[in-house]
């Protein structure tokens, strides 16, 4: 029979998650949301595209995790604010304007 510590070891699945290239910064955007596939962005008046997602990039869940609150916002204008890596919204913040 194996030892309690052989079984803990197999069982132990390692947490993949992944940390931002750039730093985040606390950034605000205006545009109107989309869903693109199986991912909500927010396009700017000036043409860039944000993907929204609804966790930090640090939690060990899937990136779409809860990213299903954004879907009420999909074809209005609004508001997003939080931290920005330099194409994702972590954590955004949507209110419409």
């Amino acid at each position: 029979m194996p030892s309690m510590s052989h079984l803990a070891e197999r069982l132990t699945v390692p947490i993949a998650y992944s940390m931002p290239d750039t730093p985040l910064k606390e950034v605000t955007v205006t545009g109107i949301v989309r869903k693109h596939i199986n991912r909500y962005v927010v396009w700017t008046d000036d043409r860039h595209q944000y993907t929204l997602s609804a966790i930090m990039p640090y939690a060990a869940v899937s990136p779409d995790h809860d990213s299903g609150k954004y879907a009420v916002f999909v074809g209005k204008r609004v508001r997003a604010s939080r931290l920005l890596d330099g194409s994702t919204l972590w954590n955004a913040h949507l209110e419409a304007v």
